[in-house]
């Protein structure tokens, strides 16, 4: 978590240094594709002993954003990003003598460094921004599974984790309000890179699926986002 939020401040240092910062704060809605894990959830339901349920299968969750930018007087601007997410997936089972289950618990915190035009219209009280933020995802997936029969209850967990790099395009509508600028965000991210999940802590140990293949988490999807920011004066 330290280096994450010192690859921040080293992103954003350039930023700061210059006459005119930009900070912001958004909740966002995004979606996952998570194939390779969705895959591996359908495996897992086929090895129970009895008939589960899907309850969740990597829906579409909320994430928090925070970022800082830089407009230069050519409407080109430079920033950098942090954001948190999670999504998931659940298998069920439950009768009168107890109940079984295996959940996939998946977070994430990522970095990027969006960069575009900021075009103002509206007499500069509105701006559009076109904008393609590379980024890096730290992800954390925790695999685990719970047993309970009669009184007798086992809980059981393992931890992986992966790195991710894709990129971001996105559109961004702003508006000032008083001091304060209120923004509307929609954005697709596309993963290009996606390392194995590894066993945290010893990286030597993957997790497969059925087929003997590494499994990995792909955040490729949708980012929607509401936020406000405060731009501070030259």
């Amino acid at each position: 978590m330290a280096r994450i939020y010192c690859l921040l401040i080293i992103l954003t240092f350039p930023v700061v240094a210059c006459a005119q910062v930009k900070v912001s704060a958004s909740v966002g809605y995004g979606t996952y594709s998570m194939k390779d894990l969705k895959e591996h959830q359908e495996q897992l339901k086929e090895q129970f002993p009895v008939d589960p349920k899907i309850t969740s299968s990597f829906p579409g969750y909320w994430y928090y954003q925070f970022g800082a930018s830089y407009r230069f007087k050519s409407n080109f601007f430079i920033g950098s990003s942090v954001s948190y997410g999670s999504t998931g997936g659940k298998i069920h089972y439950q009768d009168y003598s107890g109940e079984i289950g295996c959940e996939h618990k998946v977070k994430y915190i990522s970095v990027g460094v969006p960069l575009g035009w900021q075009f103002p219209i509206q007499q500069d009280k509105m701006n559009l921004g076109l904008e393609l933020s590379p980024a890096l995802y730290f992800g954390n997936t925790q695999l685990a599974f719970e047993t309970e029969v009669n009184t007798q209850s086992d809980q059981q967990s393992v931890e992986f984790e992966s790195i991710n790099i894709g990129l971001q395009p996105a559109a961004r509508l702003e508006r000032q309000v008083g001091p304060v600028l209120i923004f509307i965000q929609a954005g697709y991210y596309i993963d290009v890179y996606r390392s194995e999940l590894t066993v945290k802590d010893n990286s030597e140990y993957y997790l497969l699926n059925g087929n003997g293949k590494k499994v990995h988490s792909d955040f490729t999807g949708l980012r929607t986002a509401l936020g406000v920011a405060f731009a501070f004066p030259h």
